[in-house]
């Protein structure tokens, strides 16, 4: 088949995105214009050389764009499963809440600014003694798991610190009191 017959058999279709984008180059539209009025051998592969580089450097541009997306979404995953898997740990006595901004009423404003104090909430004497003995942090852990009645994940996140921990601090506390009684 000859380049005549060949150009004149394309069906363009000038409403895919490409090709519209390819012809609003004016280099591009002439030698199609070129390839039309004049269809032989050279301008025919003219014409397809400079499609073919044209749409190289699409799928280029496009496998570089889908490569940053996912790679942007992949380093999201991996910071989102770092920071849940990896939560902040204070182990030493004298620690600062560092509390998260939320929408709700924050239930360690109510216990740490109005003076609610965990003992008043204890009327065994042992127990008393025992809660009297723990650390302000402790008190805290305590105060809310079983005065507010929260979840140990939610007192994690209120504090900041990993549901490990929360359950290590309620664990040595349970032994001190088995301990004692």
């Amino acid at each position: 088949m000859n380049s005549k017959t060949k150009f004149n058999n394309l069906n363009i279709n000038f409403n895919n995105s490409i090709i519209k984008k390819f012809f609003s180059c004016n280099n591009n539209l002439n030698l199609f214009i070129e390839a039309k009025n004049n269809p032989t051998k050279e301008t025919y592969e003219n014409l397809n050389n400079t499609f073919k580089k044209f749409y190289l450097e699409i799928r280029v541009i496009k496998y570089i764009s889908k490569t940053i997306y996912f790679t942007v979404i992949n380093c999201a995953q991996k910071e989102r499963m770092y920071s849940d898997n990896n939560l902040l740990v204070l182990n030493n006595e004298e620690f600062s809440l560092n509390l998260k901004n939320s929408y709700e009423e924050d239930i360690l404003d109510l216990i740490l600014y109005k003076n609610e104090d965990l003992l008043e909430h204890i009327e065994n004497k042992k127990l008393y003694d025992l809660i009297n003995k723990l650390t302000k942090k402790q008190k805290i852990i305590v105060q809310l798991y079983f005065i507010n009645q929260l979840s140990v994940n939610t007192i994690s996140k209120k504090l900041c610190v990993s549901p490990q921990y929360i359950y290590k601090i309620l664990k040595n506390i349970f032994k001190k009191m088995k301990d004692n009684y």
